[in-house]
């Protein structure tokens, strides 16, 4: 059987902060998350992936994530299930919706709610995809992203309970890993960057 291609796509929002106080020691701070698909139901056949979600912070739980289609000739016409290793975590489907052949969509909307999708914690789902109007398999390769110069490729939107929201486009596919990142500072350790940046200053 041949394995299935992974794409795998990581955003870090990474700020690290060393502040020695004899209370505390030394401060870190995440916001970040690993995204990834994986392919079909049978080798080549990529008409219905596996969308996984990991909470990379620290300091934050995942409340929302928005996935958008890429190739607008095309659906996400079902979430069919999901998984998760957060006990109590609840998944409302924005859209599409959880029927074949009803509601059809440009994104896939997910709102988490019940028990915390905190750090370190796993989320994944069954998607199909579908041209807009009819069934049909299709390959999303060709939908997510490779779509050429006059096509987008597809956008992961996450939200976090800290009111952080990062967002990335997915690059074209090149290798079965392809992996990108982006960072983003914590309100708190930009206080602590400003208070360093003045100390040095005052040194000189």
């Amino acid at each position: 059987m041949k394995s299935l291609t992974v794409i795998k796509f990581c955003v870090l929002a990474i700020l690290t902060v060393f502040a020695f106080t004899p209370a505390r020691g030394a401060l870190t701070e995440t916001t970040g998350f690993t995204f990834s698909v994986t392919g079909g139901d049978t080798a080549g056949d990529y008409n219905s992936p596996y969308v996984h979600l990991q909470n990379d912070s620290t300091v934050a739980d995942i409340t929302r994530m928005v996935f958008t289609v890429g190739h607008t000739s095309y659906n996400f016409d079902i979430m069919e299930w999901f998984q998760t290793s957060v006990t109590g975590l609840t998944c409302t489907v924005n859209s599409p919706d959880e029927v074949n052949g009803a509601l059809r969509s440009d994104e896939l909307d997910l709102t988490f709610g019940g028990t915390a999708f905190g750090p370190n914690e796993t989320f994944f789902c069954k998607v199909n995809m579908d041209p807009d109007n009819y069934n049909a398999g299709v390959n999303v390769r060709y939908i997510f992203f490779n779509n050429g110069e006059t096509v987008p490729n597809s956008v992961v939107t996450v939200y976090f309970s800290n009111d952080q929201v990062l967002s990335e486009t997915l690059p074209d596919f090149q290798d079965t890993n392809y992996q990108v990142s982006a960072s983003v500072p914590e309100p708190a350790t930009l206080a602590l960057l400003s208070l360093g940046g003045f100390l040095l200053k005052r040194r000189r």
